[in-house]
Parts: structure tokens; C-alpha cells; sequence
């Protein structure tokens, strides 16, 4: 099979599967603006695609062109849109190449559609679509407002590697190496730092939550166009010292992280699913904060599993970290019991495979009728 997808390369997400579909032997492309973070997977073709940011519109027409003329090139037997923005909606305007599926990321869908130009592009490239992937009924929802039928509709959840993230003793040499005390509290965070993740909220709420545990520190694991900003308002609440930008964690180091972590927190505005990054925290038995989204509330019960917190509330963010840091009973009791549902219903092998099943079909169903450009 010869697949190309269509996304941002600098996301774990999409190289864990371009890494899947190579190692199962498949031929794998990705266009996308970014590239890699880190060494790209072996075997992936790289078509790279430069943003013309001072002429948004003519940026549309020239890379969707562009995006075409790539696929003419590559001739896959499928394309997979992953985290639909302006180009890559803009791109179902000039093809009817088929089969193509459509991965909405969370917030291309839940926040971006009152815009009206590109509510437009959304809707075509929606109703273009072989096929849309959804992992939550918030998500569902929202792209049925565009008159897309259940039929063209697939549940599909982001898979967690449960043998790799499991509950693990402190490494503490991790925790000497960034310089942390051997006896400190550590509240985690691997969300992007852009503004639909709210990391905000999560610094203000450092501020009390180091008052009330004066050993607490907090690390930040991802990046993004926030950071900056972010890094300036540790400084002004004076809490610089306890707040660790650690930009991008590599994705094999992550179970050490979480092991040396006793809470995670997402302060998340919007999610199209249970977050990568929480999935891996309860799969690795830390207790886990996350914002009260109804994508969470099928995951999480609150005070059984985990905690959820209303949006940009700092106030009981912090409430709820210090009460789970002064309470070792209640923090056990969420562990046990975080990482039974991702087990049972998130195994990321399990996933994938029913990916693999879905692009066959597609293709088979497809195959009768030329591919057109």
C-alpha cells in the first residue's frame, strides 16, 4: 500500500503512525509545513510545503495547487488528512482524487468553524471526504452540523502503548538531572503550549499551589507560540524557580517523566478526544487533573479515576492539586484506577490495526473506478 498523509510532521502523533505503517511494510509519504522534531522515521518521504504568511489567500489557492501536484506525483492508493486547516481544506476544492479520509484533531473542528471563510472550505472538504474519523461524541456532533451523514462517520481513539507507558518507580536520575530535590512534589504538563491547552491557568494556579506544598515544582513539556509569553508570567507571579520549561519531550522518554510525576494536569479548552497525553498519564498510574470537557467525562468519573476542574479556573485547579499532594490515600485510589479503562479500550496495537482494515477497504472499494487529479 502507498499512503500519504497530510499533516503537521512535527506532531508525535503523526510520526508514531507513519513508524506503524512502514514497519507493517507499507510505502509512507507526509506533506506538511513543518518538519520532523526529531530524526524522521526510516523509510518516510518527506514533501515539504512553505506557508506564504503575508497573503493568506493566495496562500490557499498556491499550496492547494501545490498539494495536488504532489499527489499526482506520489499516485497513493490513499490520502489521510490529519488536523484539518485552511490548506488542507483548501485542497478538496482542486481534486476529486479518492479515497480520502479525514482526521479532525479537536480544535480544527470545536473552535475554528465560526470563522466564516473557513467554515466553508470545512464544509466541502467534510462532504468530499471518503470517510471522517471522530474520537468523541462532542466531535460527532459538531461535524454532523455540516451535513455529513453518520455513515461517512468512523469512532476511532488515538491507541496508548500500554506496555511502554505502565506504572514505573521514580527514576530518580532523571529527577537529579534536572536538578530537582530527591524529596520534591511534581505536577506534569506535556501539552502544547499554544492557547486552546490554557497552560496560563496552569501557572497561575502554581502560584498558590507552591504556597500551600512549598516543595512542589512544575514542568512543562511541550513548546509552542505561547512559551514566551509564558515563561514571562512565571517570572512576574515570581515563581520562575518552580515552573521548568522543558520544551519537547522525546516520546521514548516520557514514561520517566511520568514516573517521577504525582499529578498530571491538562488545562485544555477543547480536546476531539481523550488526550494523548492524559491517556498515557492514567495508562503510567499517575493521577491525573483535566479540565471538565465532556470528552473527558467519557473517560474520567470524577473522584474515581481522576479530577475534573472547570476552564480557566485557577483557583480550583490549585484547590484540587494541593487537596490530591496532602492526601496520599486519595492519590493511590485515582492511580489503581486510571489505567484499567486504557487498557480495555485504548490499546494502541488494537487501533492502528483497525486503521490498517479501514484503508484496505477503502481501497477496495475504490479500486474499480480511476483515480482522477
Amino acid at each position: 500500500m502507498r499512503l500519504c498523509l497530510i499533516g503537521p510532521a512535527n506532531s508525535t502523533h503523526i510520526t508514531r503512525w507513519m513508524e506503524y505503517f512502514l514497519a507493517h511494510g507499507n510505502e509512507t509519504h507526509i506533506i506538511s509545513y513543518e518538519n520532523f522534531c526529531d530524526k524522521p522515521p526510516d523509510g518516510a518521504v518527506m514533501h515539504r510545503v512553505k506557508k506564504l504568511k503575508s497573503f493568506p489567500i493566495l496562500n490557499l489557492i498556491i499550496n492547494g495547487f501545490r498539494i495536488k501536484k504532489i499527489i499526482e506525483s506520489i499516485k497513493p492508493d490513499i490520502v489521510h488528512v490529519h488536523c484539518i486547516g485552511a490548506i488542507t481544506a483548501a485542497f478538496a476544492w482542486f481534486t476529486d482524487f479518492q479515497p480520502i479520509i479525514l482526521t479532525p484533531w479537536g480544535d480544527d473542528i470545536l473552535l475554528r468553524q465560526n470563522r466564516i471563510i473557513l467554515r466553508q472550505f470545512l464544509r466541502y472538504a467534510l462532504n468530499q471526504a471518503a470517510l471522517i474519523t471522530y474520537g468523541g461524541e462532542p466531535m460527532k456532533r459538531e461535524i454532523k452540523k455540516f451535513g455529513i451523514s453518520a455513515q461517512k462517520l468512523f469512532p476511532f481513539y488515538w491507541g496508548i502503548e500500554t506496555e511502554r507507558f505502565q506504572p514505573l518507580s521514580p527514576d530518580m536520575a532523571l529527577k537529579a538531572r534536572l536538578n530537582l530535590p530527591s524529596d520534591s512534589r511534581v505536577i506534569i504538563s506535556t501539552r502544547s503550549l499554544e492557547l486552546v491547552y490554557d497552560v496560563e491557568t496552569l501557572i497561575r494556579a502554581a502560584l498558590e499551589i507552591t504556597r500551600a506544598v512549598p516543595n512542589t515544582y512544575c514542568i512543562i513539556g511541550g513548546t509552542g507560540s505561547e512559551k514566551k509569553r509564558l515563561q514571562k508570567l512565571s517570572r512576574e507571579l515570581g515563581i520562575e524557580n518552580r515552573i521548568m520549561f522543558i520544551d519537547w519531550i522525546p516520546y521514548e522518554n516520557l514514561p520517566s517523566y511520568l514516573s517521577i510525576s504525582d499529578i498530571f494536569l491538562s488545562t485544555s479548552l477543547s480536546d476531539g478526544g481523550l488526550s494523548q497525553s492524559t491517556g498515557q498519564a492514567l495508562a503510567s498510574g499517575v493521577p491525573v487533573i483535566v479540565t471538565d470537557l465532556e470528552v473527558n467525562r467519557e473517560w474520567i468519573q470524577n473522584g474515581k479515576n481522576g479530577v475534573l476542574v472547570p476552564v480557566k479556573n485557577p483557583e480550583a485547579l490549585a484547590k484540587s492539586v494541593v487537596r490530591l499532594l496532602q492526601d496520599e490515600k486519595l492519590c493511590k485510589t485515582l492511580a489503581g484506577q486510571g489505567r484499567t479503562p486504557i487498557v480495555e479500550k485504548l490499546d494502541y496495537q488494537k487501533q492502528m490495526r483497525s486503521i490498517n482494515e479501514l484503508y484496505r477497504q477503502l481501497i477496495t472499494l475504490y479500486s474499480h473506478d480511476e483515480k482522477k487529479l
